[in-house]
């Protein structure tokens, strides 16, 4: 779990779920918020990653949907 602005979320750590080994952890380690509408709810989880090696932004028009 992440603790963010008081409320808990879980934290996924995808190194293992895609058999990448253990994340390394240490000074670079940090987490990336996901945040995504369903129909359901929003859908919020933390990603643990290694380090962030660059940052992007997309306009909303240029998503495609995700497939079923």
């Amino acid at each position: 779990v992440f603790p963010l602005r008081g409320v808990i979320i879980p934290l996924v750590d995808l190194s293992n779920r895609l058999r990448l080994g253990a994340t390394k952890g240490g000074r670079e380690a940090c987490a990336v918020v996901v945040r995504a509408q369903r129909p359901s709810g929003e859908l919020q989880i933390a990603l643990q990653i290694d380090e962030i090696l660059d940052v992007s932004d997309f306009a909303a028009a240029a998503l495609a949907p995700a497939p079923d």
